[in-house]
């Protein structure tokens, strides 16, 4: 230990000459976080429908936009759900349009014009049920293709024996562990209990000291989020990203607002959404 005293001024001396992680999609959580950073692991949770698989598919897809290989990893999504969630959303053409079969005149040449531009090019990859989903299977894929972001979705769906509590802890245990080992930032996502009390007085929300998650999800990761969405929200096309935990970062908004519209394929951030409030008067985890 007394021996890396270099090391650390050489880590402030990275950071203060503006090095930062690979970029989440959101300006204010890559700002509070300095980016999702090599051999570390981020969580976001949500409840069922909220847009767990969506919010998977735009960090990927902003990771390799800034240049930074990719591995997508679904248990629950085909690969070809995956990549018409990517490729509706670099066409800018409405989702439900593209699953219904109704696209417009001018929409379905803008989809095809992305799909002939995209192809051959390299970059971002995915994983599915098809394949083999096990530690050691993922890992052969990591060491082939040497991504510097693995974005897991449904972690408790990996190939890992035991109930559905034993897979989202093995899981999590061995994702922290791949990263430091291949060198890699890790984001998963996973499902909030369905038990987790709700708070009429903030507009329906988790209450954050009931979110009920398991040990490792709360200690583990170098930061989490919550997705929610109440039916206000869900009328207004918007989605709130709520900070629960930053191990490494400056804590300067309880939440962060964004676009949530699949007609028009716009998830940006809303600026100056915070209210000021930090759910104090709700309970947090306890870290």
């Amino acid at each position: 230990l007394l021996d890396m005293g270099q090391d650390v001024i050489d880590m402030y001396n990275r950071v203060a000459s503006g090095y930062r992680g690979i970029p989440l999609p959101w300006p204010t959580l890559s700002n509070m976080t300095a980016g999702m950073w090599p051999q570390t692991l981020t969580v976001f949770v949500a409840r069922p429908g909220v847009g767990k698989s969506a919010v998977a598919v735009l960090t990927a897809r902003h990771a390799w936009q800034q240049g930074h290989p990719t591995l997508i990893i679904s248990p629950e999504m085909s690969k070809l759900e995956i990549a018409e969630r990517f490729f509706v959303t670099e066409a800018k053409v409405g989702y439900m349009d593209v699953v219904s079969g109704q696209l417009s005149d001018a929409q379905l040449p803008r989809l095809i014009q992305k799909a002939e531009e995209l192809k051959g090019q390299d970059g971002i990859r995915i994983m599915d049920a098809s394949d083999d989903l096990s530690p050691r299977g993922i890992e052969r894929a990591i060491r082939a293709f040497k991504p510097k972001l693995v974005a897991i979705d449904s972690l408790y769906r990996l190939s890992i024996k035991g109930d559905r509590a034993e897979r989202l802890v093995g899981a999590l245990q061995w994702f922290e562990r791949a990263a430091k080992t291949y060198d890699f930032a890790g984001v998963g996502f996973a499902q909030q209990n369905r038990a987790a009390e709700l708070s009429a007085k903030k507009g329906g929300g988790s209450r954050l000291g009931t979110i009920a998650l398991a040990d490792e999800m709360a200690q583990d990761p170098h930061a989490i989020f919550a997705l929610e969405q109440n039916k206000d929200m869900k009328d207004d096309n918007r989605l709130r990203i709520v900070v629960l935990k930053l191990r490494r970062g400056r804590w300067t908004k309880s939440h962060v607002d964004v676009n949530w519209d699949f007609d028009n394929m716009i998830f940006t951030e809303i600026a100056d959404g915070d209210d000021g409030e930090h759910y104090d008067d709700e309970g947090s985890f306890d870290f």
